[in-house]
């Protein structure tokens, strides 16, 4: 029953704008080692990590985004948050530029530690991207191969 309480006690801070809340509960759930609580709040800020980024306003993402996210990630820090700091680090990488996370004082103030785990999954993402572009190239160029191929073996029947 303490489970199917914090599932109502959810669904009415939804109703009450549960997003100035979050910290509140968290240390509330923290304090009082209430872990239902804690992981219906954690599922919820991933869930709130996605649709932000499916707000994407002209395929730019907007920079009080990543407010929110460094937010997010102090929060998964201080509450022991492993999902959501997973996540969050994923958001900041795939979505922001270096130059949008060198000019944002969020993220300027935030631990070294994060900031590289950040750089390191975006360089990781970088290089999966050019390994698809090389691989992309190859094909192309392969059937750039066998379309000269193909003509000079029409050039010769014609002789």
């Amino acid at each position: 029953t303490k489970s199917l309480n914090c599932v109502y006690l959810i669904k009415i801070l939804y109703l009450l704008n549960l997003e100035s809340k979050l910290q509140v509960l968290l240390e509330l759930s923290d304090e009082y080692y209430i872990s239902t609580l804690k992981n219906l709040i954690e599922k919820h800020m991933i869930k709130n990590i996605s649709d932000l980024f499916l707000k994407k306003s002209y395929g730019k993402v907007i920079n009080d985004n990543l407010d929110e996210m460094v937010a997010y990630l102090n929060l998964a820090k201080i509450y022991q948050l492993k999902k959501l700091k997973i996540e969050c680090i994923q958001a900041i990488a795939f979505n922001f530029s270096k130059k949008q996370l060198e000019t944002n004082t969020n993220f300027i103030s935030l631990e070294n530690g994060f900031k590289l785990d950040i750089y390191g999954k975006k360089v990781d993402y970088l290089e999966e991207k050019v390994q698809q572009s090389e691989l992309k190239l190859k094909q192309r160029n392969d059937e750039n191969l066998k379309q000269k191929l193909e003509i000079k073996r029409l050039q010769s029947n014609q002789i």
